[in-house]
């Protein structure tokens, strides 16, 4: 039983890690993307989870992402009364956005470009079936209070999750990771009415790394508050779980506009949601051929991004948007870290 969960489940939210930090690696040191089998190590884990290639003799075709409902899901080859479900949509967007950047990374257009297509998807599917506004209408009314689904089921939803009822597990584990893809998944509308919900006078409360989580969250719709608790000369390091740093919840406020000398949030956040909007004109070609394999496919083009008035306006170049949100986060952290240690 154990071989068939582990066989089957969650290998989007783990591998999703790996291949981040695989393309943050490569674009830092270039040289490490030919360095023995990194690059087709990573490329064996992208074809694992999301693979584009429907000939592929080794993985199947989009093992994790479910095209028709918009997201992927975590439960795998078992038995359940209740369908298939997942847990974390925020794991779920991180293995999408890593799919992005490593293709970035990487010089492959058609996978950053299939990347920021599956993000687009995604957002508009997590914002009715996982993350409830007010104004939501497509899940019943009884549930928006929640907030969040919790564990969504094809079935049922469950408003907990595997490990615990804590506010802040059910909550933040659609938060985690904090990524530049958080902004366009988790809105400021959204990210205000869960915090009015659950956080305002809770969050304080919270101990160990889901404070952490609560805080870095925080940054969507306050970043201030955000930076200045991450920045805080007393900070208590047991605020921070596994998977996050000090330094990066610090760069991550401060991009939003939380740093001193900043004053509104919404100049950097629109940037950094943009940073993730689909490119256009991408060609939406196959990934690197892998021998033995046809994957010739005809070139198309993917439909360019219009604004509420119709008018097609076309999006930054991603290249030049990661390098000056890179640039901008390196700096403001420069400028303030000899205030912070």
């Amino acid at each position: 039983m154990m071989i068939l969960i582990l066989f089957g489940s969650d290998h989007h939210f783990h591998y999703g890690y790996f291949v981040y930090a695989a393309a943050v690696i490569g674009y830092l040191d270039p040289n490490w993307l030919s360095q023995g089998t990194n690059k087709a190590w990573v490329n064996m884990l992208v074809r694992d989870y999301a693979n584009s290639i429907p000939n592929d003799p080794y993985f199947p075709m989009s093992r994790s992402f479910d095209m028709y409902h918009g997201h992927s899901w975590a439960h795998g080859l078992t038995e359940s009364g209740d369908g298939k479900d997942q847990e974390s949509s925020s794991e779920d967007s991180n293995s999408l956005y890593a799919i992005k950047m490593w293709g970035r990374t990487i010089n492959d257009t058609a996978m950053e470009a299939r990347g920021n297509l599956l993000l687009a998807i995604q957002a508009r599917s997590l914002q009715n079936y996982f993350l409830y506004q007010n104004n939501n209408t497509v899940e019943p009314s009884q549930i928006i209070p929640n907030k969040v689904s919790g564990i969504l089921f094809e079935n049922k939803i469950d408003h907990t999750t595997y490990f615990g009822t804590n506010k802040e597990y059910i909550e933040g584990i659609h938060m985690l990771p904090l990524l530049p893809f958080s902004t366009l998944t988790r809105t400021k509308e959204f990210v205000t009415e869960e915090w009015s919900t659950y956080f305002t006078n809770y969050a304080a409360n919270v101990t160990g790394g889901w404070k952490g989580i609560l805080y870095a969250n925080l940054a969507t719709i306050d970043a201030k508050t955000s930076y200045n608790f991450f920045s805080n000369s007393s900070f208590d390091y047991s605020f921070l779980d596994g998977g996050a740093s000090r330094t990066w919840y610090l760069t991550w406020s401060a991009a939003l506009g939380g740093s001193p000398g900043t004053t509104s949030s919404s100049t950097a956040s629109q940037k950094i949601a943009k940073f993730v909007q689909p490119a256009v004109r991408r060609s939406d070609v196959a990934e690197e051929p892998i021998p033995g394999i046809n994957v010739d496919m005809p070139e198309q083009e993917l439909q360019a991004d219009t604004n509420d008035s119709g008018a097609s306006h076309p999006q930054p170049e991603a290249r030049s948007a990661f390098g000056n949100f890179m640039h901008r986060m390196k700096e403001d952290f420069e400028k303030e870290e000899h205030k912070l240690f």
